[in-house]
């Protein structure tokens, strides 16, 4: 999970793909790359610990599924002679690209670039993307790169407005894609993350000292963030090649879904 701009929800993303992930059954690891260490202040109960074990345990959503386990680590525990039958790698990365170890972003298999649909930034957001790809392509050529909307506003008042958005974001991409064809928008319809409050305050019990969890709690029988994160494993899953990409042990780490 990557991009060059800051503020744009990254790391809730990266922690609640991997929730959908985890609600599927396998075990997910989340590998903080980022300095400031957001996200695993995020999944500890102590904020003031450096030694406490980041994870959180997410029970099956539904019948014919298992629970299984998120574990956050940061980039200098990585060791991937200790998780070997781990199969999703999420790493949350730095937006400054030099802050983000080079010997993971060379193991990208995918990379995810979040945006938003910004009606006065929309021009500046596609350079942020393009130049996101670069980065990535300037350490990584092979890697999928996908474009993921955030904070998408799903509602029928603002069709004419994110139809011209997503018109100027494609143009940009478009263009991206003459020079490197393995790039791509994610359609909101096939895959995005909706504007929510459980996932705007997210975060918010690192001020409250409540307990570590995902915002997948439920509103009258449904969660738009769980619906949204699942929905997207899904695509992610039938869209590329995530479900065979575990490797054979290695020195470096395997980033699945980066």
């Amino acid at each position: 999970m990557f991009s060059c701009k800051g503020g744009i929800g990254k790391t809730t993303v990266a922690a609640h793909l991997a929730g959908a992930y985890a609600l599927q059954g396998y075990d997910v690891l989340l590998v903080d790359l980022d300095p400031d260490r957001n996200l695993r202040k995020l999944f500890i109960k102590d904020q003031t610990s450096d030694d406490e074990t980041a994870s959180l345990y997410l029970p099956a959503h539904r019948k014919g599924f298992i629970g299984s386990t998120i574990t956050v680590l940061k980039a200098e525990e990585w060791d991937e002679r200790q998780y070997p039958d781990v199969k999703i790698v999420i790493c949350d990365c730095s937006p400054v690209l030099s802050e983000n170890p080079s010997r993971f972003i060379r193991r990208f298999d995918h990379c995810l670039i979040p945006t938003t649909l910004s009606p006065l930034g929309i021009a500046k957001n596609g350079d942020v993307i393009t130049r996101s790809f670069r980065h990535i392509r300037s350490i990584n050529h092979a890697a999928a790169l996908h474009t993921l909307i955030n904070c998408y506003i799903d509602d029928g008042a603002f069709a004419k407005r994110n139809r011209l958005l997503l018109s100027a974001l494609e143009t940009h991409i478009r263009d991206y894609q003459k020079e490197d064809s393995n790039c791509q928008l994610i359609d909101p319809k096939d895959a995005r993350i909706r504007r929510n409050d459980n996932l705007l305050y997210w975060g918010y019990r690192i001020v409250d000292g409540s307990m570590p969890r995902l915002a997948f709690n439920e509103v009258l029988g449904r969660s738009v963030p769980r619906t949204d994160v699942l929905q997207l494993a899904e695509y992610l899953e039938i869209k590329t090649s995530i479900r065979d990409m575990h490797k054979p042990l290695a020195s470096e780490p395997s980033a699945a879904a980066a």
